[in-house]
């Protein structure tokens, strides 16, 4: 048997039911979620007695039981839905060479439908992640030393601390580390599914086992913006 902890870290005085509640103070954003593993290592003692450690964004919703199929010898990722299967689709990889999460490309090789080896691209959501409790607090460690780099030269990554998830895991995987590659099921956007998704971006369908709920700001004119940005032409 496992044991499990669940901790809410919230700007709020809601009060989520099982949950240990550590209320932080509201700061501007990118940095309540950039901040976020500066915020998780304060509680590392309590963490390090845990079999595994996993982060879910407060505005996801499991729908379907999760098992240990996430559970791997080392850091488990999710796909992010809008660049599975799509290459027209570029994902937000930090293009900056000089910044601490500059990252060229993250992927695994797979066994196409020919039977030849194919490189499969791979960006991983920050909605969802974790891994091994001592692989994962050695990844947090290591993108909060990233991340305050970058503080000191007044630069925030392109896609914020998922920019840094995926610059982790792809120095990770190039030392060998083992990554559980998740597909969209974890990271399953609950709107446009049919319209977008299903038949645009993925070409097929996925059973959900978390669902991200939508926030107003993708729906807006300065979301729709920021995500042209990484549509290729």
């Amino acid at each position: 048997a496992k044991k499990i902890l669940q901790y809410a870290f919230n700007d709020n005085t809601e009060t989520l039911k099982g949950s240990t509640i550590t209320e932080t103070e509201p700061i501007e954003w990118p940095h309540p979620t950039l901040m976020r593993y500066h915020l998780f290592l304060q509680q590392e003692e309590k963490l390090k007695d845990y079999d595994y450690i996993f982060y879910m964004d407060a505005d996801m919703r499991v729908v379907a039981k999760i098992s240990d199929e996430v559970l791997g010898e080392g850091l488990t990722v999710a796909a992010h839905p809008m660049y599975y299967l799509n290459y027209r689709l570029a994902p937000p990889l930090e293009p900056n060479p000089q910044s601490a999460s500059y990252i060229p490309r993250l992927g695994e090789i797979r066994k196409g439908s020919d039977g030849r080896d194919r490189f499969m691209q791979f960006y991983a959501a920050g909605g969802y992640q974790g891994g091994t409790s001592a692989e994962f607090i050695k990844a947090m460690k290591e993108m909060r030393s990233k991340i305050d780099k970058d503080f000191n030269i007044n630069y925030i990554p392109l896609w914020n601390d998922e920019t840094v998830w995926n610059k982790y895991l792809w120095d990770y995987q190039q030392q060998g580390g083992k990554i559980l590659f998740l597909d969209p099921s974890y990271v399953y956007p609950d709107s446009l599914i049919q319209e977008y998704y299903v038949s645009k971006v993925w070409g097929r369908n996925f059973d959900p086992k978390i669902i991200t709920l939508t926030k107003p700001f993708t729906l807006s004119a300065e979301g729709a913006e920021e995500i042209n940005k990484f549509i290729k032409v």
